[in-house]
């Protein structure tokens, strides 16, 4: 590949699952809560929604599992894609939804849950039936060393649950440290790094700057990350894929 194709999308075997249906515009997003026990530097998200305990569904915001599922049915989803904040912030309300959803949807409604935290055995046991791929989120500095780390023995846990595993982290500079954890893991997402409003001045304290005049992109992501954007089970998500297909097919 060369810098002009960051907007392109790897062959589509090597999407899982939920990228799969993502990539199709099939997937609702749940937006379960802006609470986070971390604080990320990069966090993309709103002021609407960062350390807020407020739900969406898609663009809608929601408060109650019969809301989320006329969202669901409006866009004839396939799926859903179970994001935050910190989804396992509230456990109970995270087995709540995603219960909901296969329960209206039935069991080939694909979930897929997104989490910063390592969670023991007894709370991946809980999600087991529910949840269908789990996408874990160390922190940078973990990724030289991930076998040494909490995350390591999550992963094994999710993986012997029967979840299909992977990592999703942005495309930092460091993002090359993920290479020799590859073999663990059934896929590596990695998102372009995208300016937002919490996250600005951390952006201008660390040199960065916009990519273009339209874009939330963050110039050197794709430089980061083009020397893993061919390995095989890494994917690479641009802002720009994000923009023209997965928001447009959740309005």
């Amino acid at each position: 590949m060369d810098d002009n194709t960051s907007e392109d999308l790897p062959p589509h075997s090597r999407l899982s699952a939920g990228c799969k249906l993502c990539y199709e515009g099939a997937k609702l997003v749940l937006f379960l809560t802006g609470l986070c026990h971390r604080d990320c530097w990069y966090c993309p998200l709103s002021q609407e929604r960062k350390n807020r305990d407020v739900i969406y569904a898609n663009e809608h915001l929601i408060s109650s599992p019969e809301e989320m599922i006329r969202v669901a049915q409006r866009m004839s989803a396939l799926g859903t894609g179970i994001t935050g904040g910190e989804p396992f912030f509230f456990p109970d309300r995270l087995i709540e939804y995603a219960k909901a959803l296969k329960k209206e949807f039935g069991p080939e409604h694909h979930i897929h849950l997104y989490t910063g935290m390592a969670p023991d055995k007894d709370i991946i046991r809980s999600i087991t039936g529910f949840v269908d791929e789990i996408r874990f989120h160390p922190p940078g500095e973990l990724w030289a060393n991930l076998k040494e780390t909490p995350f390591h023995q999550s992963i094994r846990f999710a993986k012997d649950a029967g979840l299909d595993v992977g990592i999703e982290v942005p495309s930092l500079s460091n993002i090359d440290d993920l290479k020799e954890y590859l073999p663990s893991i059934d896929f590596l997402n990695i998102n372009e790094l995208e300016w937002g409003d919490f996250n600005a001045d951390e952006m201008r304290s660390r040199g960065y700057i916009l990519r273009g005049d339209i874009s939330n992109a963050v110039q050197g992501g794709w430089e980061s990350a083009k020397n893993m954007a061919d390995l095989p089970k890494v994917h690479w998500c641009s802002s720009d894929f994000k923009d023209r297909v997965q928001l447009r097919m959740r309005l």
